[in-house]
């Protein structure tokens, strides 16, 4: 419906200006059509700049999450230390982005690129076994009480 009615406005705009110009003397005329020639232009290209910036922005935000996971990739097998690059980006793109459940998932894995420490998975094993080790210290305590 938005195109259809874009259309009819445009088609509406170009038969009033037609027939303005038409009402106008033939030195004059010549005048008002470059003029109008210039402003339709330069309007055409205002909304052409205008869609070019959204598909920019649409293409800008995918090659961002994609260099993302490239720079985590390298600096989780050992290849570059990109840690500065990686905080870098992740701010920037926190700041420009609203954060969809996939670009958070991209953020949440390059900072465990950056800081595997943050790895849930790992926290949890860690946990496990410093829990066995208590337990296995007051198991010692307990035989040694006895």
């Amino acid at each position: 419906m938005k195109g259809v009615t874009a259309l009819t406005l445009w088609l509406l705009s170009v038969v009033i200006v037609i027939v303005a110009f038409n009402a106008l003397p033939d030195g004059i005329r010549w005048w008002g059509w470059g003029f109008a020639i210039v402003v339709g232009g330069v309007l055409f290209l205002r909304s052409w700049w205008k869609r070019q910036k959204e598909l920019h922005k649409i293409k800008g935000d995918a090659n961002e999450l994609e260099w993302l996971d490239e720079l985590a990739k390298e600096h989780e097998e050992g290849i570059r230390d990109n840690r500065e690059k990686i905080e870098w980006l992740i701010g920037a793109i926190e700041k420009k982005h609203e954060l969809s459940d996939r670009v958070s998932e991209h953020l949440y894995n390059a900072r465990l690129a950056i800081d595997p420490k943050l790895d849930p998975k790992r926290l949890l094993a860690e946990l496990k076994a410093s829990l066995k080790d208590e337990a296995a210290k007051m198991k010692d305590e307990m035989q040694k009480k006895m």
